[in-house]
């Protein structure tokens, strides 16, 4: 564990140490206790929704399958036409990196660290697995030597007030996580520091000709939304602009196969939206 990471209660938000033995993060009082699995904290103990239960189903298919492998290549191929100049932007301010719901793609973490090999980075997801196969397969390649891992709710951070350098996502907190993600990432970033979130925007014209139902589905809110949000939380928008463009490929996600059973072609531009905290 990366000696610059330090995690409070998710619950009570009371600073945590580690146990003895380092099997667990514990408060002070002892009344809370956090199981760490193969050096990474899992901040779901006390979960029990259906919800989760999916998440960990999801989890054991990702730690036995090769999509991190697969995700990771990809990046690799397309860091230096597409992901080169928001890596750095992430990585300008040094400090600590919080990369919320990686997933399986990692989010942006492969490409911070293709940018910069040693960038403190710590990489979670609310699922276990997720993180437990990104860190065996990053130690593997002897990558990301300052990356550290957690598994917790991007709705409950297991961080303190004002206690993040920079916090990154790829959908991760304006399109999957919402309004109680964007609060937490206000919360948690210190004075002056950057979030960096890559949200997708579907085609509209494609999307028009899909049913009524599968378009509530993929209901999202478009950049000018969350620029306002983020504003209202105190944020300055520096920048948002156009990552790239491409059609979605059936097998890569739900919404792809979903599209894909309609024989429609629907295609998505990726978004990068830039902020300071005030």
């Amino acid at each position: 564990m990366n000696k610059s990471v330090c995690f409070v209660s998710p619950i009570t938000r009371q600073p945590l140490a580690l146990s003895a033995d380092n099997s667990c993060y514990r408060t002070a009082d002892g009344h809370e206790s956090w199981p760490i699995i193969e050096g990474i904290p899992d901040f779901n103990q006390y979960d029990d929704s259906p919800f989760y239960g999916e998440v960990k189903e999801f989890g054991a298919a990702v730690l036995n399958g090769p999509n991190v492998e697969q995700s990771l290549d990809a990046h690799r191929k397309r860091f230096e036409s597409q992901e080169r100049w928001y890596a750095q932007i992430i990585n300008e301010d040094g400090g600590l990196i919080l990369e919320v719901a990686a997933g399986p793609g990692g989010g942006n973490v492969p490409a911070v660290l293709f940018d910069n090999p040693n960038a403190c980075v710590l990489m979670s997801d609310i699922c276990l697995g997720i993180v437990l196969k990104w860190k065996r397969v990053l130690h593997a390649l002897c990558m990301g030597p300052n990356v550290s891992f957690a598994a917790f709710n991007a709705q409950r951070m297991p961080s303190a007030d004002c206690s993040i350098d920079t916090v990154s996502g790829v959908g991760g907190i304006t399109e999957a996580g919402g309004e109680p993600t964007a609060q937490e990432v206000s919360r948690v970033l210190k004075p002056g520091g950057l979030l960096a979130d890559m949200f997708m925007s579907l085609n509209e014209g494609e999307l028009a000709k899909f049913p009524e139902e599968f378009r509530a589905k993929c209901g999202g809110r478009g950049s000018s939304y969350w620029e306002g949000f983020l504003e209202q939380l105190g944020f300055e928008i520096i920048k948002v602009e156009a990552s790239y463009s491409r059609y979605f490929v059936p097998g890569e996600s739900t919404l792809a196969n979903e599209a894909a059973a309609y024989g429609l072609p629907l295609s998505f531009t990726d978004y990068m939206i830039i902020a300071r905290k005030r």
